[in-house]
């Protein structure tokens, strides 16, 4: 089964047709390799175009892999589909119609049964444990109750071309004048207006204009006409003004010039004019009155006039602006706006009725905000009195190390004024040798020696003791609130992307992955769109789910 309204599952992949299919099962397009592409429906199995398998259904991966793989459905099995991937709600507010026609097409047996929630529970009752109905309703669905095409001509560009050529010319081009002529029998006669003015009509011969303007008749003058069979008798115009009434197509003029007088029109052989008797109404030409415009459909004359003006785009607040508002301002808000809201911030809210329903998960997801930035306050002060006492504790070190150099450079000191003394005495002790000359160079030798004992016992003494390593003070000098920081970092239910926030995204169509933070998870739908784990296609971002802990 799918979860809430996402894509509904497949039982596995579709039999194989040995058929040769030239054309799309759904709207009988021809299939071609530059302009219609065939593709297989993986439910039914059959051919059809790509506008026809524009759905999308979610296939099981085969082999050792887990996981799905969304694959095209024909516009005939989504909706079959759709229904054995609702629950017991989603199908109680289907029409019970819709209900019977998917149990004929897939062969289950609802026989004896009139109550709609016992109908509901035997659909339910024949799925598998998969979700999906067993193999034997839905071969008896491929076999029986897939819509075919609704004729064996293909259509399309090459078999329109063939049509084309292949078909009769004098039918195609020369259709038969029949209807014509009942369409002009069944309009009214027409009555030319009467004449007001001598001044010429509006439409006027090329021909007559090269030529001169003769001069009016003489009163009286009645020229003889002959008007078409089924038409009343109506009088020619005066010489020289084309006439006023043509006649109809079909109807050969029957009048004929009268001698002495300018030519009258006549169409070429073979020509039949073209009449519109539906178009503007000529205007009179002794009356000052404008010409009347064109006519406009009425969708194009109201559309002005209907056309409301474009709502303002929703702004929805941040959740900045949302942790500073009170009770009663999100309260204030409107659905569209409390829904956008949660949406963006991949919360499901799309079975929520009520407005205060709304209203309680926005306060819920602004209470998990605070909660998390709080949090993050808190961890961040206890990184930071953590490097403070890492740097007093180094700071100690230092200077406990800068105590133990002063005393063993004051002994330097000390051994260094002794040395000079000695040096002093055996000088001095040198000169009075040399001037008494009776004393044995013996006698001095041991005072002598002891002065060069003492100062090589002063020049062995080391001048610095030896320097330890600079290391941080051990774990177990640190307070207990970094020892809590230091094993924080070890905990499960991390971010598998960033490793740093707790896991609160979930991702529907992969089995509801656990995996990601809020920010990895805008990151993810902006470059790969695939589930960390399982690499699973992310379609929408609605897919992703908001999780919140207790």
């Amino acid at each position: 089964m799918s979860h809430g309204s996402g894509l509904p599952l497949l039982s596995g992949p579709p039999p194989e047709y040995t058929a040769n299919e030239s054309s799309c099962r759904k709207c009988n397009k021809e299939f071609n390799i530059l302009f219609a592409r065939s593709r297989k429906c993986n439910h039914c199995g059959y051919l059809y175009c790509h506008s026809c398998t524009d759905f999308q259904a979610l296939m099981p991966r085969s082999g050792s892999e887990s996981g799905y793989d969304p694959v095209p459905v024909c516009g005939f099995c989504i909706e079959y589909l759709q229904i054995t991937a609702s629950g017991k709600g989603q199908l109680k507010q289907l029409p019970m119609a819709k209900l019977k026609r998917y149990a004929k097409a897939y062969n289950i047996d609802v026989a004896g049964v009139l109550e709609k929630d016992e109908f509901i529970d035997r659909l339910i009752a024949a799925r598998g444990p998969n979700g999906c109905l067993p193999p034997a309703n839905e071969s008896y669905y491929r076999k029986n109750s897939v819509p075919s095409r609704s004729s064996n001509r293909p259509r399309g560009l090459f078999s329109r071309a063939m049509d084309a050529m292949g078909g009769a010319p004098s039918t195609s081009q020369n259709p038969p004048p029949q209807p014509q002529q009942q369409q002009y029998a069944q309009r009214p006669p027409y009555q030319p207006r009467q004449r007001t003015t001598s001044g010429p009509s509006r439409y006027v011969d090329p021909r007559a204009q090269q030529q001169a303007r003769p001069q009016p008749p003489p009163q009286g003058y009645r020229p003889a006409y002959a008007p078409p069979p089924g038409y009343p008798p109506q009088y020619a115009p005066p010489p020289g003004f084309p006439p006023q009434y043509a006649p109809p197509p079909g109807y050969p003029p029957q009048y004929a010039p009268q001698p002495g007088y300018g030519p009258q029109y006549a169409p070429p052989h073979g020509y039949q004019p073209q009449y519109h008797y539906h178009t503007q109404p000529s205007r009179p030409d002794h009356l000052n009155v404008p010409p009347p415009s064109r006519p406009r459909s009425a969708s194009a004359s109201s559309a002005p006039r209907d056309r409301s003006p474009v709502p303002p785009p929703v702004e929805v607040p941040s959740i900045d602006e949302l942790l500073g508002m009170s009770d009663e301002q999100l309260a204030g808000l409107s659905i569209s706006v409390l829904k956008e809201i949660l949406f963006k911030n991949h919360v499901n809210a799309r079975l929520v009725v009520e407005k205060g329903d709304l209203v309680a998960r926005v306060k819920t997801l602004i209470e998990a905000e605070r909660a998390e930035r709080e949090r993050h306050a808190r961890e961040e002060e206890e990184e930071r009195r953590y490097e403070e006492e890492l740097r007093r504790a180094t700071e100690a070190s230092r200077r406990e190390t800068q105590s133990q150099d002063e005393p063993a450079g004051g002994a330097n000191t000390t051994s260094d004024n002794d040395a000079m003394q000695v040096d002093g005495a055996s000088s001095t002790q040198e000169s009075s040798e040399a001037t008494t000359h009776d004393q044995p160079p013996g006698e001095d030798a041991p005072a002598a020696q002891s002065s060069g004992a003492a100062s090589d016992a002063a020049g062995a003494t080391p001048s610095t003791p030896p320097k330890g390593p600079l290391s941080p003070p051990p774990v177990g000098t640190l307070t207990p609130k970094a020892q809590a920081m230091a094993s924080r970092l070890e905990r499960t239910g991390l971010c598998v992307i960033c490793q740093d926030e707790e896991a609160n995204i979930a991702i529907v169509d992969c089995g509801s992955h656990l995996a990601m933070c809020r920010a990895c998870s805008d990151l993810i739908m902006k470059s790969t769109r695939e589930c960390p784990l399982c690499r699973t296609r992310i379609v929408t971002e609605s897919r992703l789910l908001r999780i919140f802990k207790a």
